[in-house]
């Protein structure tokens, strides 16, 4: 891509209407690292990439997942168990984080959305959220994506430009459950006009070569 054509892009994003394209910074749909382990499990998309974990004592595995053929999911969960996933918002604002989520009737129903920087401090973005039972609509692939199972949260400016980002789905379970609770689509994006305005012209051409060469998480 030559300098010419990132300055029209740039010019063209800088002038686009609120509602532009979402850029990704870390995608997972879970249909190239078909998780059978608690991780880490790669990104399959996004400028970043990064990598997802989950924290749990059960068995890991990847069935169908919201109009995808697989997803991350997990049996056997007690309070505090988590599924985690890591990337970086270095030089991007107006973050989003969103996921879908779903669980057997016996799974945890209950969690809290933490943020953290360092993997220490954890601050909860959404609080006490509920899951939904699986039944119908069901999830299936091909399929449509089930709307009542998707989830969007705006992070907090303080988490823009951040060397690295880890996003937490805790269960509040407050006793042991043998059901399942299961991830899909799970991604971090933000407008593609506030990359042009933070990174500015040497920003995006940095950022072209990350999509190429991403960093571990």
């Amino acid at each position: 891509m030559s300098t010419k054509t990132i300055v029209t892009i740039a010019v063209l994003l800088a002038g686009a209407p609120v509602a532009c394209a979402q850029l990704t910074l870390a995608e997972w749909t879970f249909e190239t690292s078909l998780p059978t382990t608690s991780g880490p499990h790669a990104a399959e998309g996004g400028v970043y990439g990064g990598s997802a974990f989950a924290v749990t004592g059960g068995t890991i595995s990847n069935p169908v997942g919201n109009g995808t053929p697989e997803s991350l999911s997990s049996n056997a969960w007690n309070a505090g168990d988590y599924f985690e996933f890591r990337t970086s918002s270095i030089g991007y604002a107006g973050l989003s984080f969103s996921w879908s989520q779903s669980r057997t009737p016996t799974g945890p129903g209950l969690f809290d959305l933490a943020i953290s920087t360092d993997g220490v401090n954890f601050a909860t973005l959404l609080s006490s959220y509920s899951v939904r039972v699986l039944s119908s609509p069901g999830w299936s692939s091909p399929g449509t994506p089930v709307a009542l199972d998707q989830f969007s949260v705006g992070v907090p400016s303080s988490y823009d430009n951040q060397s690295m980002l880890i996003f937490r789905l805790v269960s509040l379970q407050d006793a042991p459950v043998s059901g399942t609770n299961r991830v899909d689509t799970v991604a971090l994006t933000v407008p593609a006009q506030n990359a042009v305005a933070i990174l500015g012209l040497g920003g995006l051409m940095a950022a072209r070569r990350r999509r190429t060469v991403r960093s571990t998480f």
